[in-house]
């Protein structure tokens, strides 16, 4: 029985592993990809009969055209990308005091860990603010002294700006 749990629990691990390197490829050479990543071919791996013809052959071809020197008969992969897409686009975010360059660059910084924590924590400043001023006014009065007072300062700035 701890063997039949071992192996469970190695199989689980390996699947976990498995999806985390293809994510990792996926998003350093597919997603975004620079002038020195390789081309990412895939070759169908889900079924186990049939791996040397799926797998090791159409590997083997690939490898041995890149020795030779000539392009594979294969196609690499290609992630699916939108053409009004501006890679040269110019964001700046002022919760994070950042400059993002890219509309890709932008909507990963939108949902990354890092804007979504200074985002939180200025909804929480914010309404600690408002919970404060509230908790600050002491009468009626008070306010609509305070509101007259504003009021006034408005009125006096209008009147300097208008000069």
């Amino acid at each position: 029985t701890f063997q039949k749990i071992g192996i469970e629990a190695l199989k689980q691990v390996t699947k976990r592993y498995a999806r985390k390197q293809n994510r990792w490829v996926k998003n350093r050479f597919l997603s975004r990809p620079g002038p020195s990543v390789p081309p990412v071919y895939g070759l169908e791996v889900s079924d186990i009969s049939k791996w040397k013809e799926s797998v090791l052959e159409p590997a083997l071809d690939i490898v041995q055209s890149f020795i030779q020197g000539h392009k594979p008969a294969v196609a690499p992969m290609k992630m699916p990308f939108n053409e009004t897409e501006n890679k040269r686009s110019y964001h700046m975010c002022d919760l994070c005091g950042r400059i993002i360059i890219g509309d890709r660059e932008w909507a990963a910084h939108i949902k990354s860990k890092s804007h979504l924590h200074q985002l939180n924590k200025r909804r929480r400043l914010d309404s600690d603010a408002v919970n404060t001023t509230e908790s600050q006014s002491i009468s009626p009065d008070c306010d609509k002294e305070l509101k007259e007072k504003r009021s006034s300062r408005q009125n006096d700035e209008e009147l300097i700006s208008s000069i």
